[in-house]
């Protein structure tokens, strides 16, 4: 429970790259990720390249972030052979909050900047990164050495709990 309250969206990052060991454990928490009938419908695309971090920083609109960030994970869905293809966005969206949750474990800084299913920002990804047509480019988690500090997220609403019945 510790990482999920510690868990903040974090945007500024220092230049310190991160080891591969990292990225590796952050992708297996995302396919650690519950998913419909187990079908694991992702694939994801760890980018890295410079040039690219900042063609998306100044294109998205919303993913400034990238400029200071040595990394970034594409979280992509493949509802081919899904057995209930609706639930794509389900089994992507666990994936991703996995991969949050295990970076802030390993001490990283990460934020989800968003892509589905805003056609923009999904064909700008699938266009610099080769994505095919036939994968839905989902989410983009921003990885980094975080240069700021955020207090953790202990919140409990009881305005939006309902015992039994509405």
């Amino acid at each position: 429970m510790n990482a999920i309250f510690k868990r903040k969206s974090i945007r500024s990052y220092k230049s310190k790259l991160l080891p591969q060991k990292f990225i590796k454990k952050i992708l297996m928490a995302g396919m650690a990720a519950p998913s419909s009938w187990g079908s694991k419908p992702w694939a994801f695309v760890v980018i890295r390249e410079r040039k690219v971090l900042d063609e998306i920083a100044e294109r998205h609109g919303y993913a400034n972030m990238c400029r200071e960030a040595p990394c970034a994970i594409l979280v992509c869905g493949i509802p081919e052979g899904m057995k209930e293809p609706e639930f794509l966005p389900q089994d992507c969206a666990a994936a991703t909050e996995n991969m949050l949750i295990e970076a802030t474990t390993l001490g990283l800084g990460s934020v989800w900047v968003g892509l589905y299913p805003k056609k923009e920002r999904m064909e700008l990804l699938r266009e610099l990164l080769n994505i095919p047509e036939n994968v839905i480019p989902f989410s983009l988690v921003v990885l980094g050495y975080p240069a700021e500090k955020k207090k953790p997220n202990l919140v409990y609403i009881s305005d939006k709990v309902h015992q039994e019945k509405w």
